[in-house]
């Protein structure tokens, strides 16, 4: 009887041991668990509102309307004064005369099977797409005779945010690319900004569309050199840095980011495509 009463007290101790700690029934998430939660590109939560899509030169006229204005980057600024560049900036980044706009064309996209194009239509994050089909490309102008960076403007993507830029990606810890890290921008739609200006609380689709205020950059391109119709992207930290900047495809997702490490962003968000954009007119 003595025997079965301390097995009776050994077994109560075990159960009441269990319910003190409950990370012993595997109901509660583990740190590999909740590291997970920064796998996600997107937030899997947000009440997404659809975005308006600018209508086509094509569309309009058929409709009897006028054709898409192109937004072009003014000399002065806001407040009405001259915009002033370094010299020395100015004459490294000036474009080639082959290149100067203002012209309309599409962004072609190479990479490891990759040949196509910048799609028109996006996700329902306001994040622009890969296609095969150039007449579902998305359509931008650009006007590069001031220099670089320029801007690229859509004439058939979001309405209200013509620019093609970058935006904070909501996993990221900040708005800084840096080697080592994993932190990224959606390529989408914005408001204009600055040329070298750091992260700006701007409009921007991803924004509109879930809800999550993030930075954004539009004035961020230039041509490779002044032969060239490769485009290269330059995004600017928030110290004015301007880090590495790779433009990533995510076939998982179908949506492009920059990056500042693709090794790094690879091992957290998992298989990507590196990618070059050129400008086809």
């Amino acid at each position: 009887m003595a025997l079965s009463f301390l097995r009776l007290l050994a077994i109560a101790s075990i159960l009441a041991g269990a319910v003190a700690n409950p990370m012993a029934t595997g109901d509660d998430p583990t740190p590999a668990l909740q590291a997970r939660a920064n796998t996600q590109l997107n937030p899997t939560t947000a009440a997404v509102v659809p975005l308006e899509m600018a209508l086509t030169n094509g569309q309009r006229l058929a409709r009897g309307l006028t054709p898409n204005k192109p937004h072009f980057r003014r000399q002065a600024d806001r407040t009405g004064r001259p915009r002033t560049r370094p010299s020395a900036v100015a004459v490294a980044s000036a474009p080639g005369q082959a290149h100067c706009g203002p012209r309309s064309g599409v962004v072609h996209v190479t990479g490891t099977g990759l040949d196509g194009f910048l799609a028109a239509s996006a996700n329902r994050f306001g994040e622009y797409g890969y296609t095969t089909t150039r007449a579902d490309a998305l359509t931008v102008s650009i006007n590069d005779c001031n220099g670089s960076p320029f801007d690229l403007v859509s004439t058939n993507g979001f309405r209200a945010y013509p620019y093609i830029g970058g935006v904070q990606g909501f996993a990221s810890n900040g708005p800084d690319l840096r080697p080592g890290s994993a932190n990224y921008a959606y390529i989408a739609g914005t408001t204009e900004t600055a040329p070298h200006a750091t992260p700006q609380q701007v409009g921007n689709s991803f924004s509109a569309a879930t809800g999550n205020a993030e930075a954004a950059e539009s004035a961020i391109w230039s041509f490779h050199d002044s032969t060239s119709s490769t485009l290269r992207a330059q995004w600017i930290n928030t110290d004015g840095s301007t880090p590495a900047t790779v433009i990533a495809y995510i076939p998982s997702e179908g949506v492009f980011v920059f990056v500042g490490d693709l090794q790094a962003f690879e091992g957290q968000f998992g298989n990507v495509e590196q990618a070059t954009f050129a400008f086809d007119s």
